[in-house]
């Protein structure tokens, strides 16, 4: 009752490799794997350090390209910052609604309107909030 082994037929790898491949294959199985042999093949390190040094353009390009980051972190932290500014006077607003509808009567209709536009976000909040725990506790 036990399956025979199953076999892949032939798919045709050999022929699909390039000419090239067999010989460079021997190449490399016959050059000499000694220590000093290693090193005679491999390419002087001044040559590449001389190689990597950069042009001052290149030092040009590279400075100002590394101001950019900068300047989007720099924006970021500005945003962020002019965000938690308008929240912290939105709500000093919203706190002293009473006293300033005391000393300037004349903003009575706005700061109404205001603390009517506040309370209707929150009352929306507030039910987002239970709807949100009712289907977290499944009560």
């Amino acid at each position: 009752a036990a399956k025979p082994l199953e076999v892949q037929q032939d798919l045709g790898i050999d022929t699909a490799m390039p000419a090239t491949a067999p010989a460079m294959s021997a190449r490399v199985e016959a050059a000499p794997v000694t220590m000093a042999a290693s090193r005679t093949r491999l390419p002087d390190v001044e040559e590449i350090k001389s190689t990597l040094r950069p042009d001052e353009t290149l030092v040009d390009s590279a400075a100002s390209e590394m101001s950019a980051p900068v300047e989007g972190r720099s924006s970021f932290r500005k945003g962020f910052s002019l965000v938690i500014v308008l929240a912290i006077l939105g709500a000093a607003l919203y706190v002293s609604a009473d006293s300033l509808k005391a000393a300037v009567p004349a903003l009575a209709g706005v700061l109404d309107a205001y603390v009517s536009f506040v309370d209707s976000l929150r009352l929306q909040l507030d039910g987002l909030m239970q709807s949100a725990t009712v289907a977290i506790n499944g009560n």
